[in-house]
């Protein structure tokens, strides 16, 4: 079988509070499913995997779950125990360095805001509305930011025609 894009996403990993709870939560909300069991990577189990390559000596116990999305994405929950979790002082700061929000196709992002906030997340400003298309963005209860979009990215930039929903110049 030939793959037309060599270069697609993958998937997304979160570190998070409590493992069960946010399994619990994205399941709910975007209807992930769960791959496996999740695991418990004890310090014997983690000297022999992957990760002690990725994360070195200092990690010594986490939890870890594998969801998908239904299209091949998946979301790995982290779950660090040793060393513990530490909470973001300010999990949307936009103008720091690195990833600050993920964006989700959901079938209606005002529905989908609502469960997000009757489910302990909450809603950030005002829906964007770009032609037919609408994007809503709002945080999990950990305060990691979503964007919750209508459509795919590329229909998304369509529908408000390029930089426009921006208010870009064209080009710009």
């Amino acid at each position: 079988m030939s793959r037309t894009h060599k270069n697609v996403f993958n998937h997304l990993a979160i570190s998070v509070p409590n493992l069960d709870e946010a399994v619990t939560w994205y399941s709910k909300i975007f209807g992930l499913q769960k791959l496996c069991p999740d695991a418990l990577l004890e310090p014997e189990l983690i000297s022999k995997l992957p990760v002690s390559k990725i994360y070195g000596p200092r990690l010594r116990r986490m939890k870890i779950a594998f969801l998908d999305f239904g299209d091949g994405v998946g979301l790995e929950l982290f779950e660090f125990l040793d060393p513990p979790y530490r909470k973001p002082e300010d999990p949307f700061d936009y103008a720091k360095g690195g990833f600050f929000h993920v964006g989700i196709t959901v079938t209606d992002p005002e529905d989908t805001a609502r469960a997000v906030c009757e489910n302990g997340g909450r809603r950030m400003g005002e829906a964007i509305v770009m032609g037919s298309e609408k994007a809503v963005y709002c945080q999990d209860p950990w305060g990691n930011a979503l964007e919750c979009l209508s459509s795919g990215f590329e229909q998304i930039l369509l529908a408000g025609r390029g930089g426009e929903a921006f208010n870009l110049p064209n080009g710009q």
